[in-house]
Parts: C-alpha cells; structure tokens; sequence
C-alpha cells in the first residue's frame, strides 16, 4: 500500500533566491486532459435467470472532488469477478496518478545519513513552482557523473496514489 500520510523523511527546497537550495531541476507534470470528475462501473454477473428484471446488474460511481468541472467517464466490467468499486478506484488512480507528478534531481543518494526510499513521504517547497505540500517517493534512480558527482532522481506523486 502506498504511504498516505505521516512525518516526511526527505525534505527538498527551492527558493527563488538560492538560500538553502537542494534541488537541481524539477520537471512538474500538471495535466487533467486525461482525468475525469467520475468514473462509472456498468456490468452484469452471470447466474440466475433473472437478469431481465435488473437484479444481477453492477454498478459503482466514484467522484474525484478535486476535479474542477464536470467530466464523467463509463467503464464496463466485462465479467463478474471483478468488484466494480475497487475497478472504479484503480481507474481514478490512475487518472490522478498520470495527471500529477513531480520528478527532482538532487544531490547525493542520502539525506541525514538515510538513503532515498522507495513509498518514504517526501516534503516538497519548490517557490518557482509553487508546491508547497508532502509528495510520495515511488521511484529513484541513484547515478554517478565523473562530471556531477554523486545525484538521486526521484519520482514523486500525490500521497497514496502510485503507478497501477
């Protein structure tokens, strides 16, 4: 399960005038062209012969409410094995997920003496990009320039929402 909350163990700071700086780039993915206000699961189970009168259909309706405007998306189930709730949150996860993320080169692998870790809580004041909140580390990449030195790239999302 991705972290959903607690202490942040990381903390990265980018000011618009240098002080206390630890970021060397961010690269910010804000996009809703992909997300939706609802999602809506449709399907039938199979079994008795009563499936005319309406008592075997399935039906889940889930709301982002950060979402800004009205924009409904419809699923099918297409059998009766998958519960349509958790269907309809896997997608909107998935659409939060692929709308917000936030990618930083910093230097170092560590901070504190503590490796950069995968599902950590991450504190993020970045006022060039104007975030300000704790993010969910669920991915790194530890590299070694002979040029740069030692830096980490993590990949951090909204507390817990990964990749599906």
């Amino acid at each position: 399960q991705p972290a959903t909350g607690g202490k942040a163990q990381y903390s990265f700071i980018t000011t618009k005038y240098g002080r206390e700086n630890n970021i060397m780039s961010a690269t910010w993915t804000n996009d809703i062209g992909r997300r939706f206000s609802s999602v809506t699961i449709m399907g039938q189970k199979q079994g008795d012969e009563d499936t005319e009168a309406g008592g075997h259909n399935v039906q889940a309706v889930l709301t982002d409410n950060t979402f800004p405007f009205p924009k409904p998306y419809v699923a099918t189930v297409e059998h009766d094995g998958q519960d349509p709730k958790n269907y309809a949150k896997l997608i909107l996860d998935g659409q939060k997920f692929d709308g917000w993320q936030l990618e930083l080169k910093v230097p170092g692998h560590a901070q504190n003496g503590k490796n950069y870790q995968v599902n950590a809580v991450c504190h993020v004041k970045d006022e060039v990009l104007d975030i300000n909140k704790d993010l969910l580390c669920y991915g790194r990449t530890f590299e070694l320039d002979k040029n740069a030195g030692a830096f980490t790239t993590l990949r951090l999302s909204r507390l817990g929402v990964m990749p599906a």
